[in-house]
């Protein structure tokens, strides 16, 4: 009875404490509102329950030893038995008590004391992780008191220790066991209550992320105990109680028992390889020599494992920054190549950089792609089975691709009709960035993560970059400053420029890096535009087509010309030259007309001028040279400068251009050798004979004529037989020497078979 006496006295106790403890908490609390102190004093308060809890069943237990001892006595006295001794030992009332509070209270109050811990530990670490996840990563200055605050929780931290080392020592034997529950409790509060005196010191330091980790750790541990309280509750109604057996409660947590007293898992152990084993593999001599060592092995394995955190390798290529106690400076020196010491940790900590290797970020890519997505892509036949096929018009590669706004120049949605606001396109854009680190301190220490901060600034100047761009055109007149053709011949001039604009960018950051490499990896239009995309492919194939066509039929048509058509070009640049230059000189007193014939001239040269230099342009890209067409834009060229010399009007010569003009025209047609040439040469020709044969006629009447002066008749008779004969040349002709009234002709043609067949009457009658 004592001994029940004594243990509620030591419980009361304990809560008394308790409530001290949490008070002290509560304090530091208000004064710091510091989330660790909050979270423990919440852990702190659920401790008094059930130390009033083991003071009721002390007190039970005592009441229930005292009417034993009542009754002992009245036994004792009694000379002999009477008809109410049977009844007086079935009434023992404090025995029902005991049984009553062990069957119902303890369950009840383990039901309420594990909600109150889990209900506590979900709402308290919610708002805890909560703060954690906003807060993380960002600094937190020193706050005043913070150092008294941990020296107070040191205090009631090694307080609690004591007393609860006290009550486990205590609560070895079984009248004392209830104790233990109670003491693991307020040995875990000190641990609870110790990370709080640490998170203090932290605080004092500038470290306030260590605050707020111990104020989301403190909850999930309540959480744990009231999982194990449920569990030990439920198991409970399932335990077969053997009478005379030691019971033990569902809120004794056998977690904090164990952190309380490891020392009992190496006796559970050892217990456990004697019945294994048959025999006291305890009592062995290897056994013995390891339990009494084990404590000594394990703290010279702990130094060696310290003493080991004080020496840094640093390999060829890193370089390492060492922290003391979490923080650095850029004046420190960082660690090369070799072997060095620091202080061991925690109070000095590294951070390794490969300054040498090449960093890559990928722009412009998302997630990866399952492998059922990417199986079309793979190729199942053939030589080059079991390879992916990377092609534009369908969706490919490891990633996503991002698709980016590519501008339209004006010209060309105006050309369409567009007058509204500027249409744009839309690519698929993976660019390669690759760099190195130039300065660790910058790169590792100046923003929380460079990395993310520089792919972030990077697809910034991407996103710019490509939304004043054009996809394959060129941008037109004015706009030089703008990129052109990201996805043609524009790409490489893309990278540059975007390597440029992304260094800029880092240098501005102060992030300590050097862009060594930009390459744009994949520019191509989505997968869906594929049909419209190919469409268009098709057209500028027939029209490249149908200008192939119009060319070579241009060149016929030239060589039918002059024989060559250059040549034809030539020439065809003269004679336009000649009329230019006998217009113009009709018009050298009228300053109006003048002026504006000689612009428009000037102008169509010009742009002659600047169409050749793009076909000779065409064909350098084809590998193609032409000397004869050189001499022509060298011709187009001297064309473009004699009319830009005749700005002048009256100063010029025209007469001798004219005529200039003329000889060269003169010359290039002399040396034409195509069909107009032929139709020359016929006309000479033509000319030539008539000419002959004028010149035979004219010599021929002169002597015709003395032949008619000397007999008229004769020669009017032989010129008619000569027309005769000319005329009628295979019928015969018959002279007759008579008179012409003199003579009857008679025709009988009827005798002549087949002449007058069907033309006389009889011959009709006949057939």
């Amino acid at each position: 009875m004592t001994d029940h006496r004594r243990g509620k006295n030591i419980a009361i106790a304990g809560a008394l404490l308790q409530a001290i403890f949490t008070a002290v908490l509560v304090g530091i609390f208000l004064t710091l509102r510091a989330g660790s102190a909050l979270s423990c004093l919440v852990f702190l308060a659920g401790g008094g329950g059930v130390w009033l809890m083991v003071a009721l069943l002390f007190y039970v237990r005592q009441l229930e030893r005292r009417e034993a001892k009542e009754l002992e006595e009245i036994a004792a006295a009694a000379k002999a038995g009477t008809i109410f001794q049977e009844e007086r030992a079935a009434l023992r009332p404090a025995a029902a008590r005991r049984a009553w509070t062990e069957k119902w209270i303890v369950p009840a109050f383990t039901l309420l004391w594990a909600g109150y811990h889990g209900a506590m530990g979900v709402w308290i670490g919610r708002r805890m992780l909560a703060a954690l996840a906003e807060t993380w990563g960002q600094p937190a200055p020193p706050v005043d008191g913070a150092a008294q605050a941990a020296l107070f929780a040191t205090l009631i931290a090694f307080v609690a220790f004591l007393f609860s080392r006290w009550c486990l020592g205590l609560a070895g034997p079984a009248q004392w066991r209830l104790l233990r529950a109670a003491g693991s409790y307020l040995f875990a509060n000190v641990v609870a209550i110790a990370a709080v005196a640490g998170a203090m010191l932290a605080i004092h330091q500038g470290y306030g992320q260590v605050d707020r980790i111990v104020a989301a750790v403190i909850p999930l541990i309540q959480i744990v105990l009231a999982v194990e309280l449920l569990l030990n509750l439920l198991l409970d109604f399932y335990r077969p109680r053997v009478a005379g057996q030691e019971e033990r409660f569902a809120f004794d947590s056998r977690l904090f028992n164990f952190i309380a007293e490891p020392g009992r898992i190496g006796h559970s152990i050892a217990e456990a390889l004697n019945y294994q084993f048959g025999f006291e593999v305890s009592r062995t001599w290897f056994y013995q020599l390891l339990s009494r060592a084990f404590v000594p092995l394990g703290v010279a394995g702990a130094a060696v494992m310290v003493a080991m955190t004080s020496l840094v390798v640093v390999e060829q290529g890193q370089q390492v920054v060492v922290l003391h106690w979490g923080r650095t400076s850029p004046a420190w020196k960082p660690l090369g190549a070799g072997i060095h010491l620091k202080w061991p940790w925690p109070i000095d900590t590294i951070r390794r950089f490969d300054v040498t290797a090449i960093h890559e970020i990928m722009l412009g890519t998302g997630r990866e792609r399952s492998e059922q997505e990417r199986r079309d892509a793979i190729v199942r036949q053939g030589t080059f089975t079991g390879r992916e096929l990377y092609l534009w018009t369908a969706e490919h590669g490891k990633r996503e691709e991002k698709d980016f706004l590519v501008a339209i120049p004006p010209d060309v949605y105006r050309a369409a009709g567009q007058d509204q606001r500027p249409p744009v396109s839309i690519i698929k854009l993976v660019v390669l960035v690759h760099y190195v680190i130039t300065d660790v301190y910058k790169y590792g220490f100046q923003v929380a993560d460079a990395d993310k901060l520089l792919e972030a600034e990077a697809y910034r100047q991407m996103v710019r970059y490509c939304a004043s761009a054009t996809l394959n055109s060129p941008a037109g007149t004015g706009q030089d400053d703008r990129p052109e053709a990201i996805m043609t011949y524009g790409s490489g001039r893309a990278a540059e420029e975007l390597q440029h604009r992304i260094q800029a960018a880092a240098d501005k950051l102060d992030l300590g890096v050097q862009i060594v490499y930009v390459g744009l990896a994949a520019v191509h239009p989505p997968a869906e535009a594929a049909p419209a995309f190919q469409d268009v492919l098709k057209a500028e194939r027939r029209a490249d087509r149908l200008r192939y066509e119009a060319e070579a039929e241009a060149n016929r048509t030239l060589g039918r010309v002059a024989g060559d058509p250059v040549a034809a070009l030539k020439l065809a640049l003269a004679i336009r030259t000649l009329e230019e230059l006998e217009a113009l000189s009709h018009l050298p007193d009228k300053a109006d007309d003048y002026g504006r014939a000689l612009s428009e001239y000037t102008r169509l040269a010009a742009n002659d001028l600047a169409a050749l230099d793009e076909e000779l342009a065409r064909e350098r890209l084809l590998g193609q040279q032409s000397p004869a067409k050189q001499q022509l834009r060298q011709d187009h060229q001297e064309h473009l400068e004699l009319l830009r010399g005749l700005a002048g009007g009256g100063k010029a010569d025209y007469p001798a251009l004219i005529a200039t003009a003329r000889s060269h025209a003169d010359g290039l047609f002399d040396e034409a050798s195509g069909q107009p040439a032929a139709l020359v040469a016929q006309a000479v020709d033509y000319r030539w004979t008539r000419e002959m044969a004028e010149q035979a006629r004219a010599a021929a009447f002169a002597r015709e004529l003395l032949a008619y002066q000397a007999s008229p008749n004769i020669y009017m008779l032989d010129r008619w037989l000569d027309v005769w004969d000319e005329v009628l040349p295979d019928l015969t002709k018959y002279v007759l020497g008579v008179d012409r009234e003199k003579i009857e002709v008679w025709l009988n043609w009827e005798r002549i078979p087949g002449v007058m067949e069907g033309a006389l009457p009889e011959t009709a009658g006949q057939r």
